[in-house]
């Protein structure tokens, strides 16, 4: 029990390092990914603490985060966001240069679907439940399918989407994530469930 509270207050403390970053940005600041300025490294520690506490939590969570198909998205999620980590650490050690020389695209595509899938899969393990795990389920479903659509856009479709779109398409999924945290540090009941579905 103790392990997956831990991991509630890792995922808590990655959303409170991007509500940082996002009020950096919203007054005028920049953020950048795989940056050594302030914002980019609020961003590393919330790639951090978030695929810490997935990691955490997809070993140890406690209901409602303890089914099979959660702990399955809580995998995937952790290794999304750690190989975003790590993808920022690389780019933010690496000189300028040679950075077009770097798998950048493909390794971000990758830990991208890892993370999204992580989203839409516990997701769908909460959204089945009662009361605070749906709410959280339905804020993880839509920042999925935000970011999705966002990258959609972008990436297939060449669409020049303005910042504040893909922001709050990022905000909702930040959200999700805090929800999970939430949910492990209140270790929320599940009235009228079994506390580990399939």
């Amino acid at each position: 029990m103790r392990s997956g509270r831990a991991g509630g207050w890792l995922t808590l403390g990655g959303g409170a390092a991007v509500g940082i970053a996002i009020l950096r940005y919203l007054t005028g600041g920049g953020v950048s990914f795989g940056s050594t300025n302030p914002s980019g490294l609020l961003i590393l520690a919330a790639l951090a603490l978030f695929g810490s506490g997935a990691t955490v939590l997809g070993v140890g969570g406690l209901p409602p985060l303890d089914g099979t198909l959660a702990r399955v998205g809580l995998a995937s999620l952790a290794v999304g966001q750690l190989s975003l980590l790590a993808l920022s650490i690389v780019l933010a050690a690496s000189s300028p240069e040679s950075i077009p020389s770097l798998p950048v695209y493909p390794l971000d595509l990758l830990a991208t679907v890892a993370a999204e899938l992580g989203l839409v899969l516990i997701g769908v393990a909460l959204v089945r439940l009662p009361g605070l795990p749906r709410l959280v389920g339905a804020v993880l479903l839509a920042g999925a399918l935000a970011l999705a659509g966002a990258a959609l856009a972008s990436v297939i479709l060449r669409l020049t989407l303005p910042g504040h779109t893909v922001l709050w398409a990022l905000v909702l999924a930040i959200a999700g994530n805090v929800g999970i945290g939430l949910l492990a540090v209140l270790a929320a009941p599940v009235v009228g469930e079994d506390s580990n579905p399939s």
